[in-house]
């Protein structure tokens, strides 16, 4: 059986700009897309988080409920409140401070590649 040897092979690219400018454009949508789902992670992770917080403090007012005697709570007579339709709007502001991740910097560079072969 014959041995196989690796020798360099040499291919002749037909228009070298448009193929590294296509493949620079594919890198940076990858990289948008890396970024969107560390993005997505991220906000999975605080969901979590924010869940189990809920459900510790559910569990802790069910405890506290148990534990309430009902003499210590007063008398009510049992007359219609009106209840107000009015409801406040709370709005939260969920953006935090801009810090440019490593990916965003790969982003610039790959952009500023792009921008200098599109000349």
């Amino acid at each position: 059986m014959p041995k196989l040897t690796t020798k360099g092979l040499h291919i002749k690219f037909f228009n070298p700009i448009d193929n590294r400018k296509q493949i620079l454009e594919s890198a940076l949508l990858v990289t948008n897309l890396l970024q969107k789902y560390e993005d997505f992670k991220s906000i999975r992770n605080e969901k979590e988080k924010q869940k189990a917080l809920f459900n510790k403090t559910i569990k802790e007012i069910k405890l506290l409920f148990k534990n309430l005697e009902y003499k210590e709570l007063p008398e009510y007579k049992t007359q219609k409140q009106k209840i107000s339709k009015k409801t406040k709007e709370i709005k939260i502001d969920l953006k935090k401070p801009i810090t440019k991740t490593q990916l965003e910097l790969e982003l610039e560079s790959i952009k500023e590649k792009l921008e200098n072969l599109k000349i």
